[in-house]
């Protein structure tokens, strides 16, 4: 989705709150790289630049799936684009650079051979580097930047143990520490996404708790001092599922969404707010549709979250809602698809 002043506009783009906030989609435009299944899953913006990071040749076999990062000023695609040897799993702009995390995979008969990398990129997609982050097995899940600093977490695989963890990086791609969420035996966590809360300046993780005797799994939420990546406070939500996302308001307010089991049986989503200390101040469980959000920003006032509606076709939605977690609006992006993911 790129909102971007373009000669076309896209007909039927406004949406609007009950409270009046307006989001109004300028234009849709689609990249199609192969012939076989292609899937955008992430952007990152640069003075205007957006970059459009994601998967290619999905159909031959998810496994040997490759990811693309494509380059788009104005609406319009630049010729520059770079093809990924893995899975990437995000994107940051960092030291003036674009910065992807991603799995290399080698399949062994059925075992696979996880490495966890970064490429870094010059801007303009003209020439970039391979790192690998040298983790025993891999799977870095998400990147932020502060300005100073790169934060990547991940999942490492190690004999008979599965950590989840957060890599810091200086200006020049340096290690500076490495923070694991502590977890009591029995139990593993699978890292989500992560977040920089604006008044403390602390590092959030959102993921989940996973109890290895059921795979029963729980939101889990760690509080980071980023400055020496120690922790602050750990928290195991009574939500079932998976956190994946997370946004901050002005005040320091944590909107945390994912995925949950809902009283009906089928999976759906939730919406939790935090304060900038970790205490629940409200959940909000959408069960009238099965509905799936899977990533949030706060903006004016407002959260705008992004995810799919299911009931024949899936559709791309856009969902709009209030700081009480009260669903204002929710528009499905593209009527004329005939299945749309976001």
């Amino acid at each position: 989705l790129l909102v971007q002043a373009y000669p076309q506009a896209h007909p039927g783009g406004i949406i609007q709150s009950q409270e009046g906030f307006v989001l109004e989609v300028l234009h849709i435009t689609k990249s199609n790289p192969t012939r076989n299944d292609d899937q955008a899953m992430w952007v990152c913006e640069d003075n205007g630049m957006v970059y459009l990071v994601g998967f290619i040749n999905i159909t031959r076999d998810f496994q040997t799936a490759r990811g693309r990062v494509e380059a788009w000023l104005n609406g319009v695609e630049l010729k520059s684009h770079i093809n990924i040897d893995g899975h990437p799993s995000g994107c940051a702009i960092f030291s003036s650079h674009l910065v992807i995390p991603f799995t290399n995979i080698t399949l062994t008969g059925l075992l696979a051979d996880l490495k966890a990398k970064l490429m870094i990129s010059k801007l303009d997609l003209s020439n970039y580097t391979i790192r690998d982050l040298e983790w025993v097995q891999g799977n870095p899940s998400s990147a932020i930047t502060d300005g100073e600093y790169l934060y990547v977490g991940g999942i490492e695989i190690r004999p008979l143990e599965i950590i989840a963890r957060v890599d810091k990086f200086d200006r020049d791609f340096n290690r500076v520490v490495v923070f694991r969420p502590k977890v009591e035996p029995g139990y593993a966590i699978q890292l989500g996404g992560l977040g920089l809360e604006p008044t403390k300046g602390y590092l959030w993780i959102v993921g989940a708790k996973i109890d290895l005797s059921s795979l029963a799994l729980r939101w889990f939420i760690s509080i980071v001092d980023p400055r020496d990546m120690s922790s602050v406070k750990n928290l195991t939500l009574d939500v079932e599922g998976y956190a994946s996302s997370i946004a901050f308001d002005d005040e320091g307010n944590a909107y945390v969404v994912g995925l949950t089991r809902l009283q009906t049986g089928f999976v759906g989503s939730a919406v939790v707010k935090l304060s900038s200390d970790g205490s629940i101040l409200k959940v909000a469980r959408f069960n009238d549709t099965i509905t799936v959000i899977r990533d949030v920003a706060y903006t004016q006032g407002y959260l705008v979250a992004v995810g799919e509606e299911y009931g024949g076709y899936v559709r791309s939605t856009i969902y709009v809602l209030d700081r009480d977690l009260n669903m204002l609006v929710k528009r499905h992006l593209d009527e004329k698809a005939y299945d749309s993911y976001a």
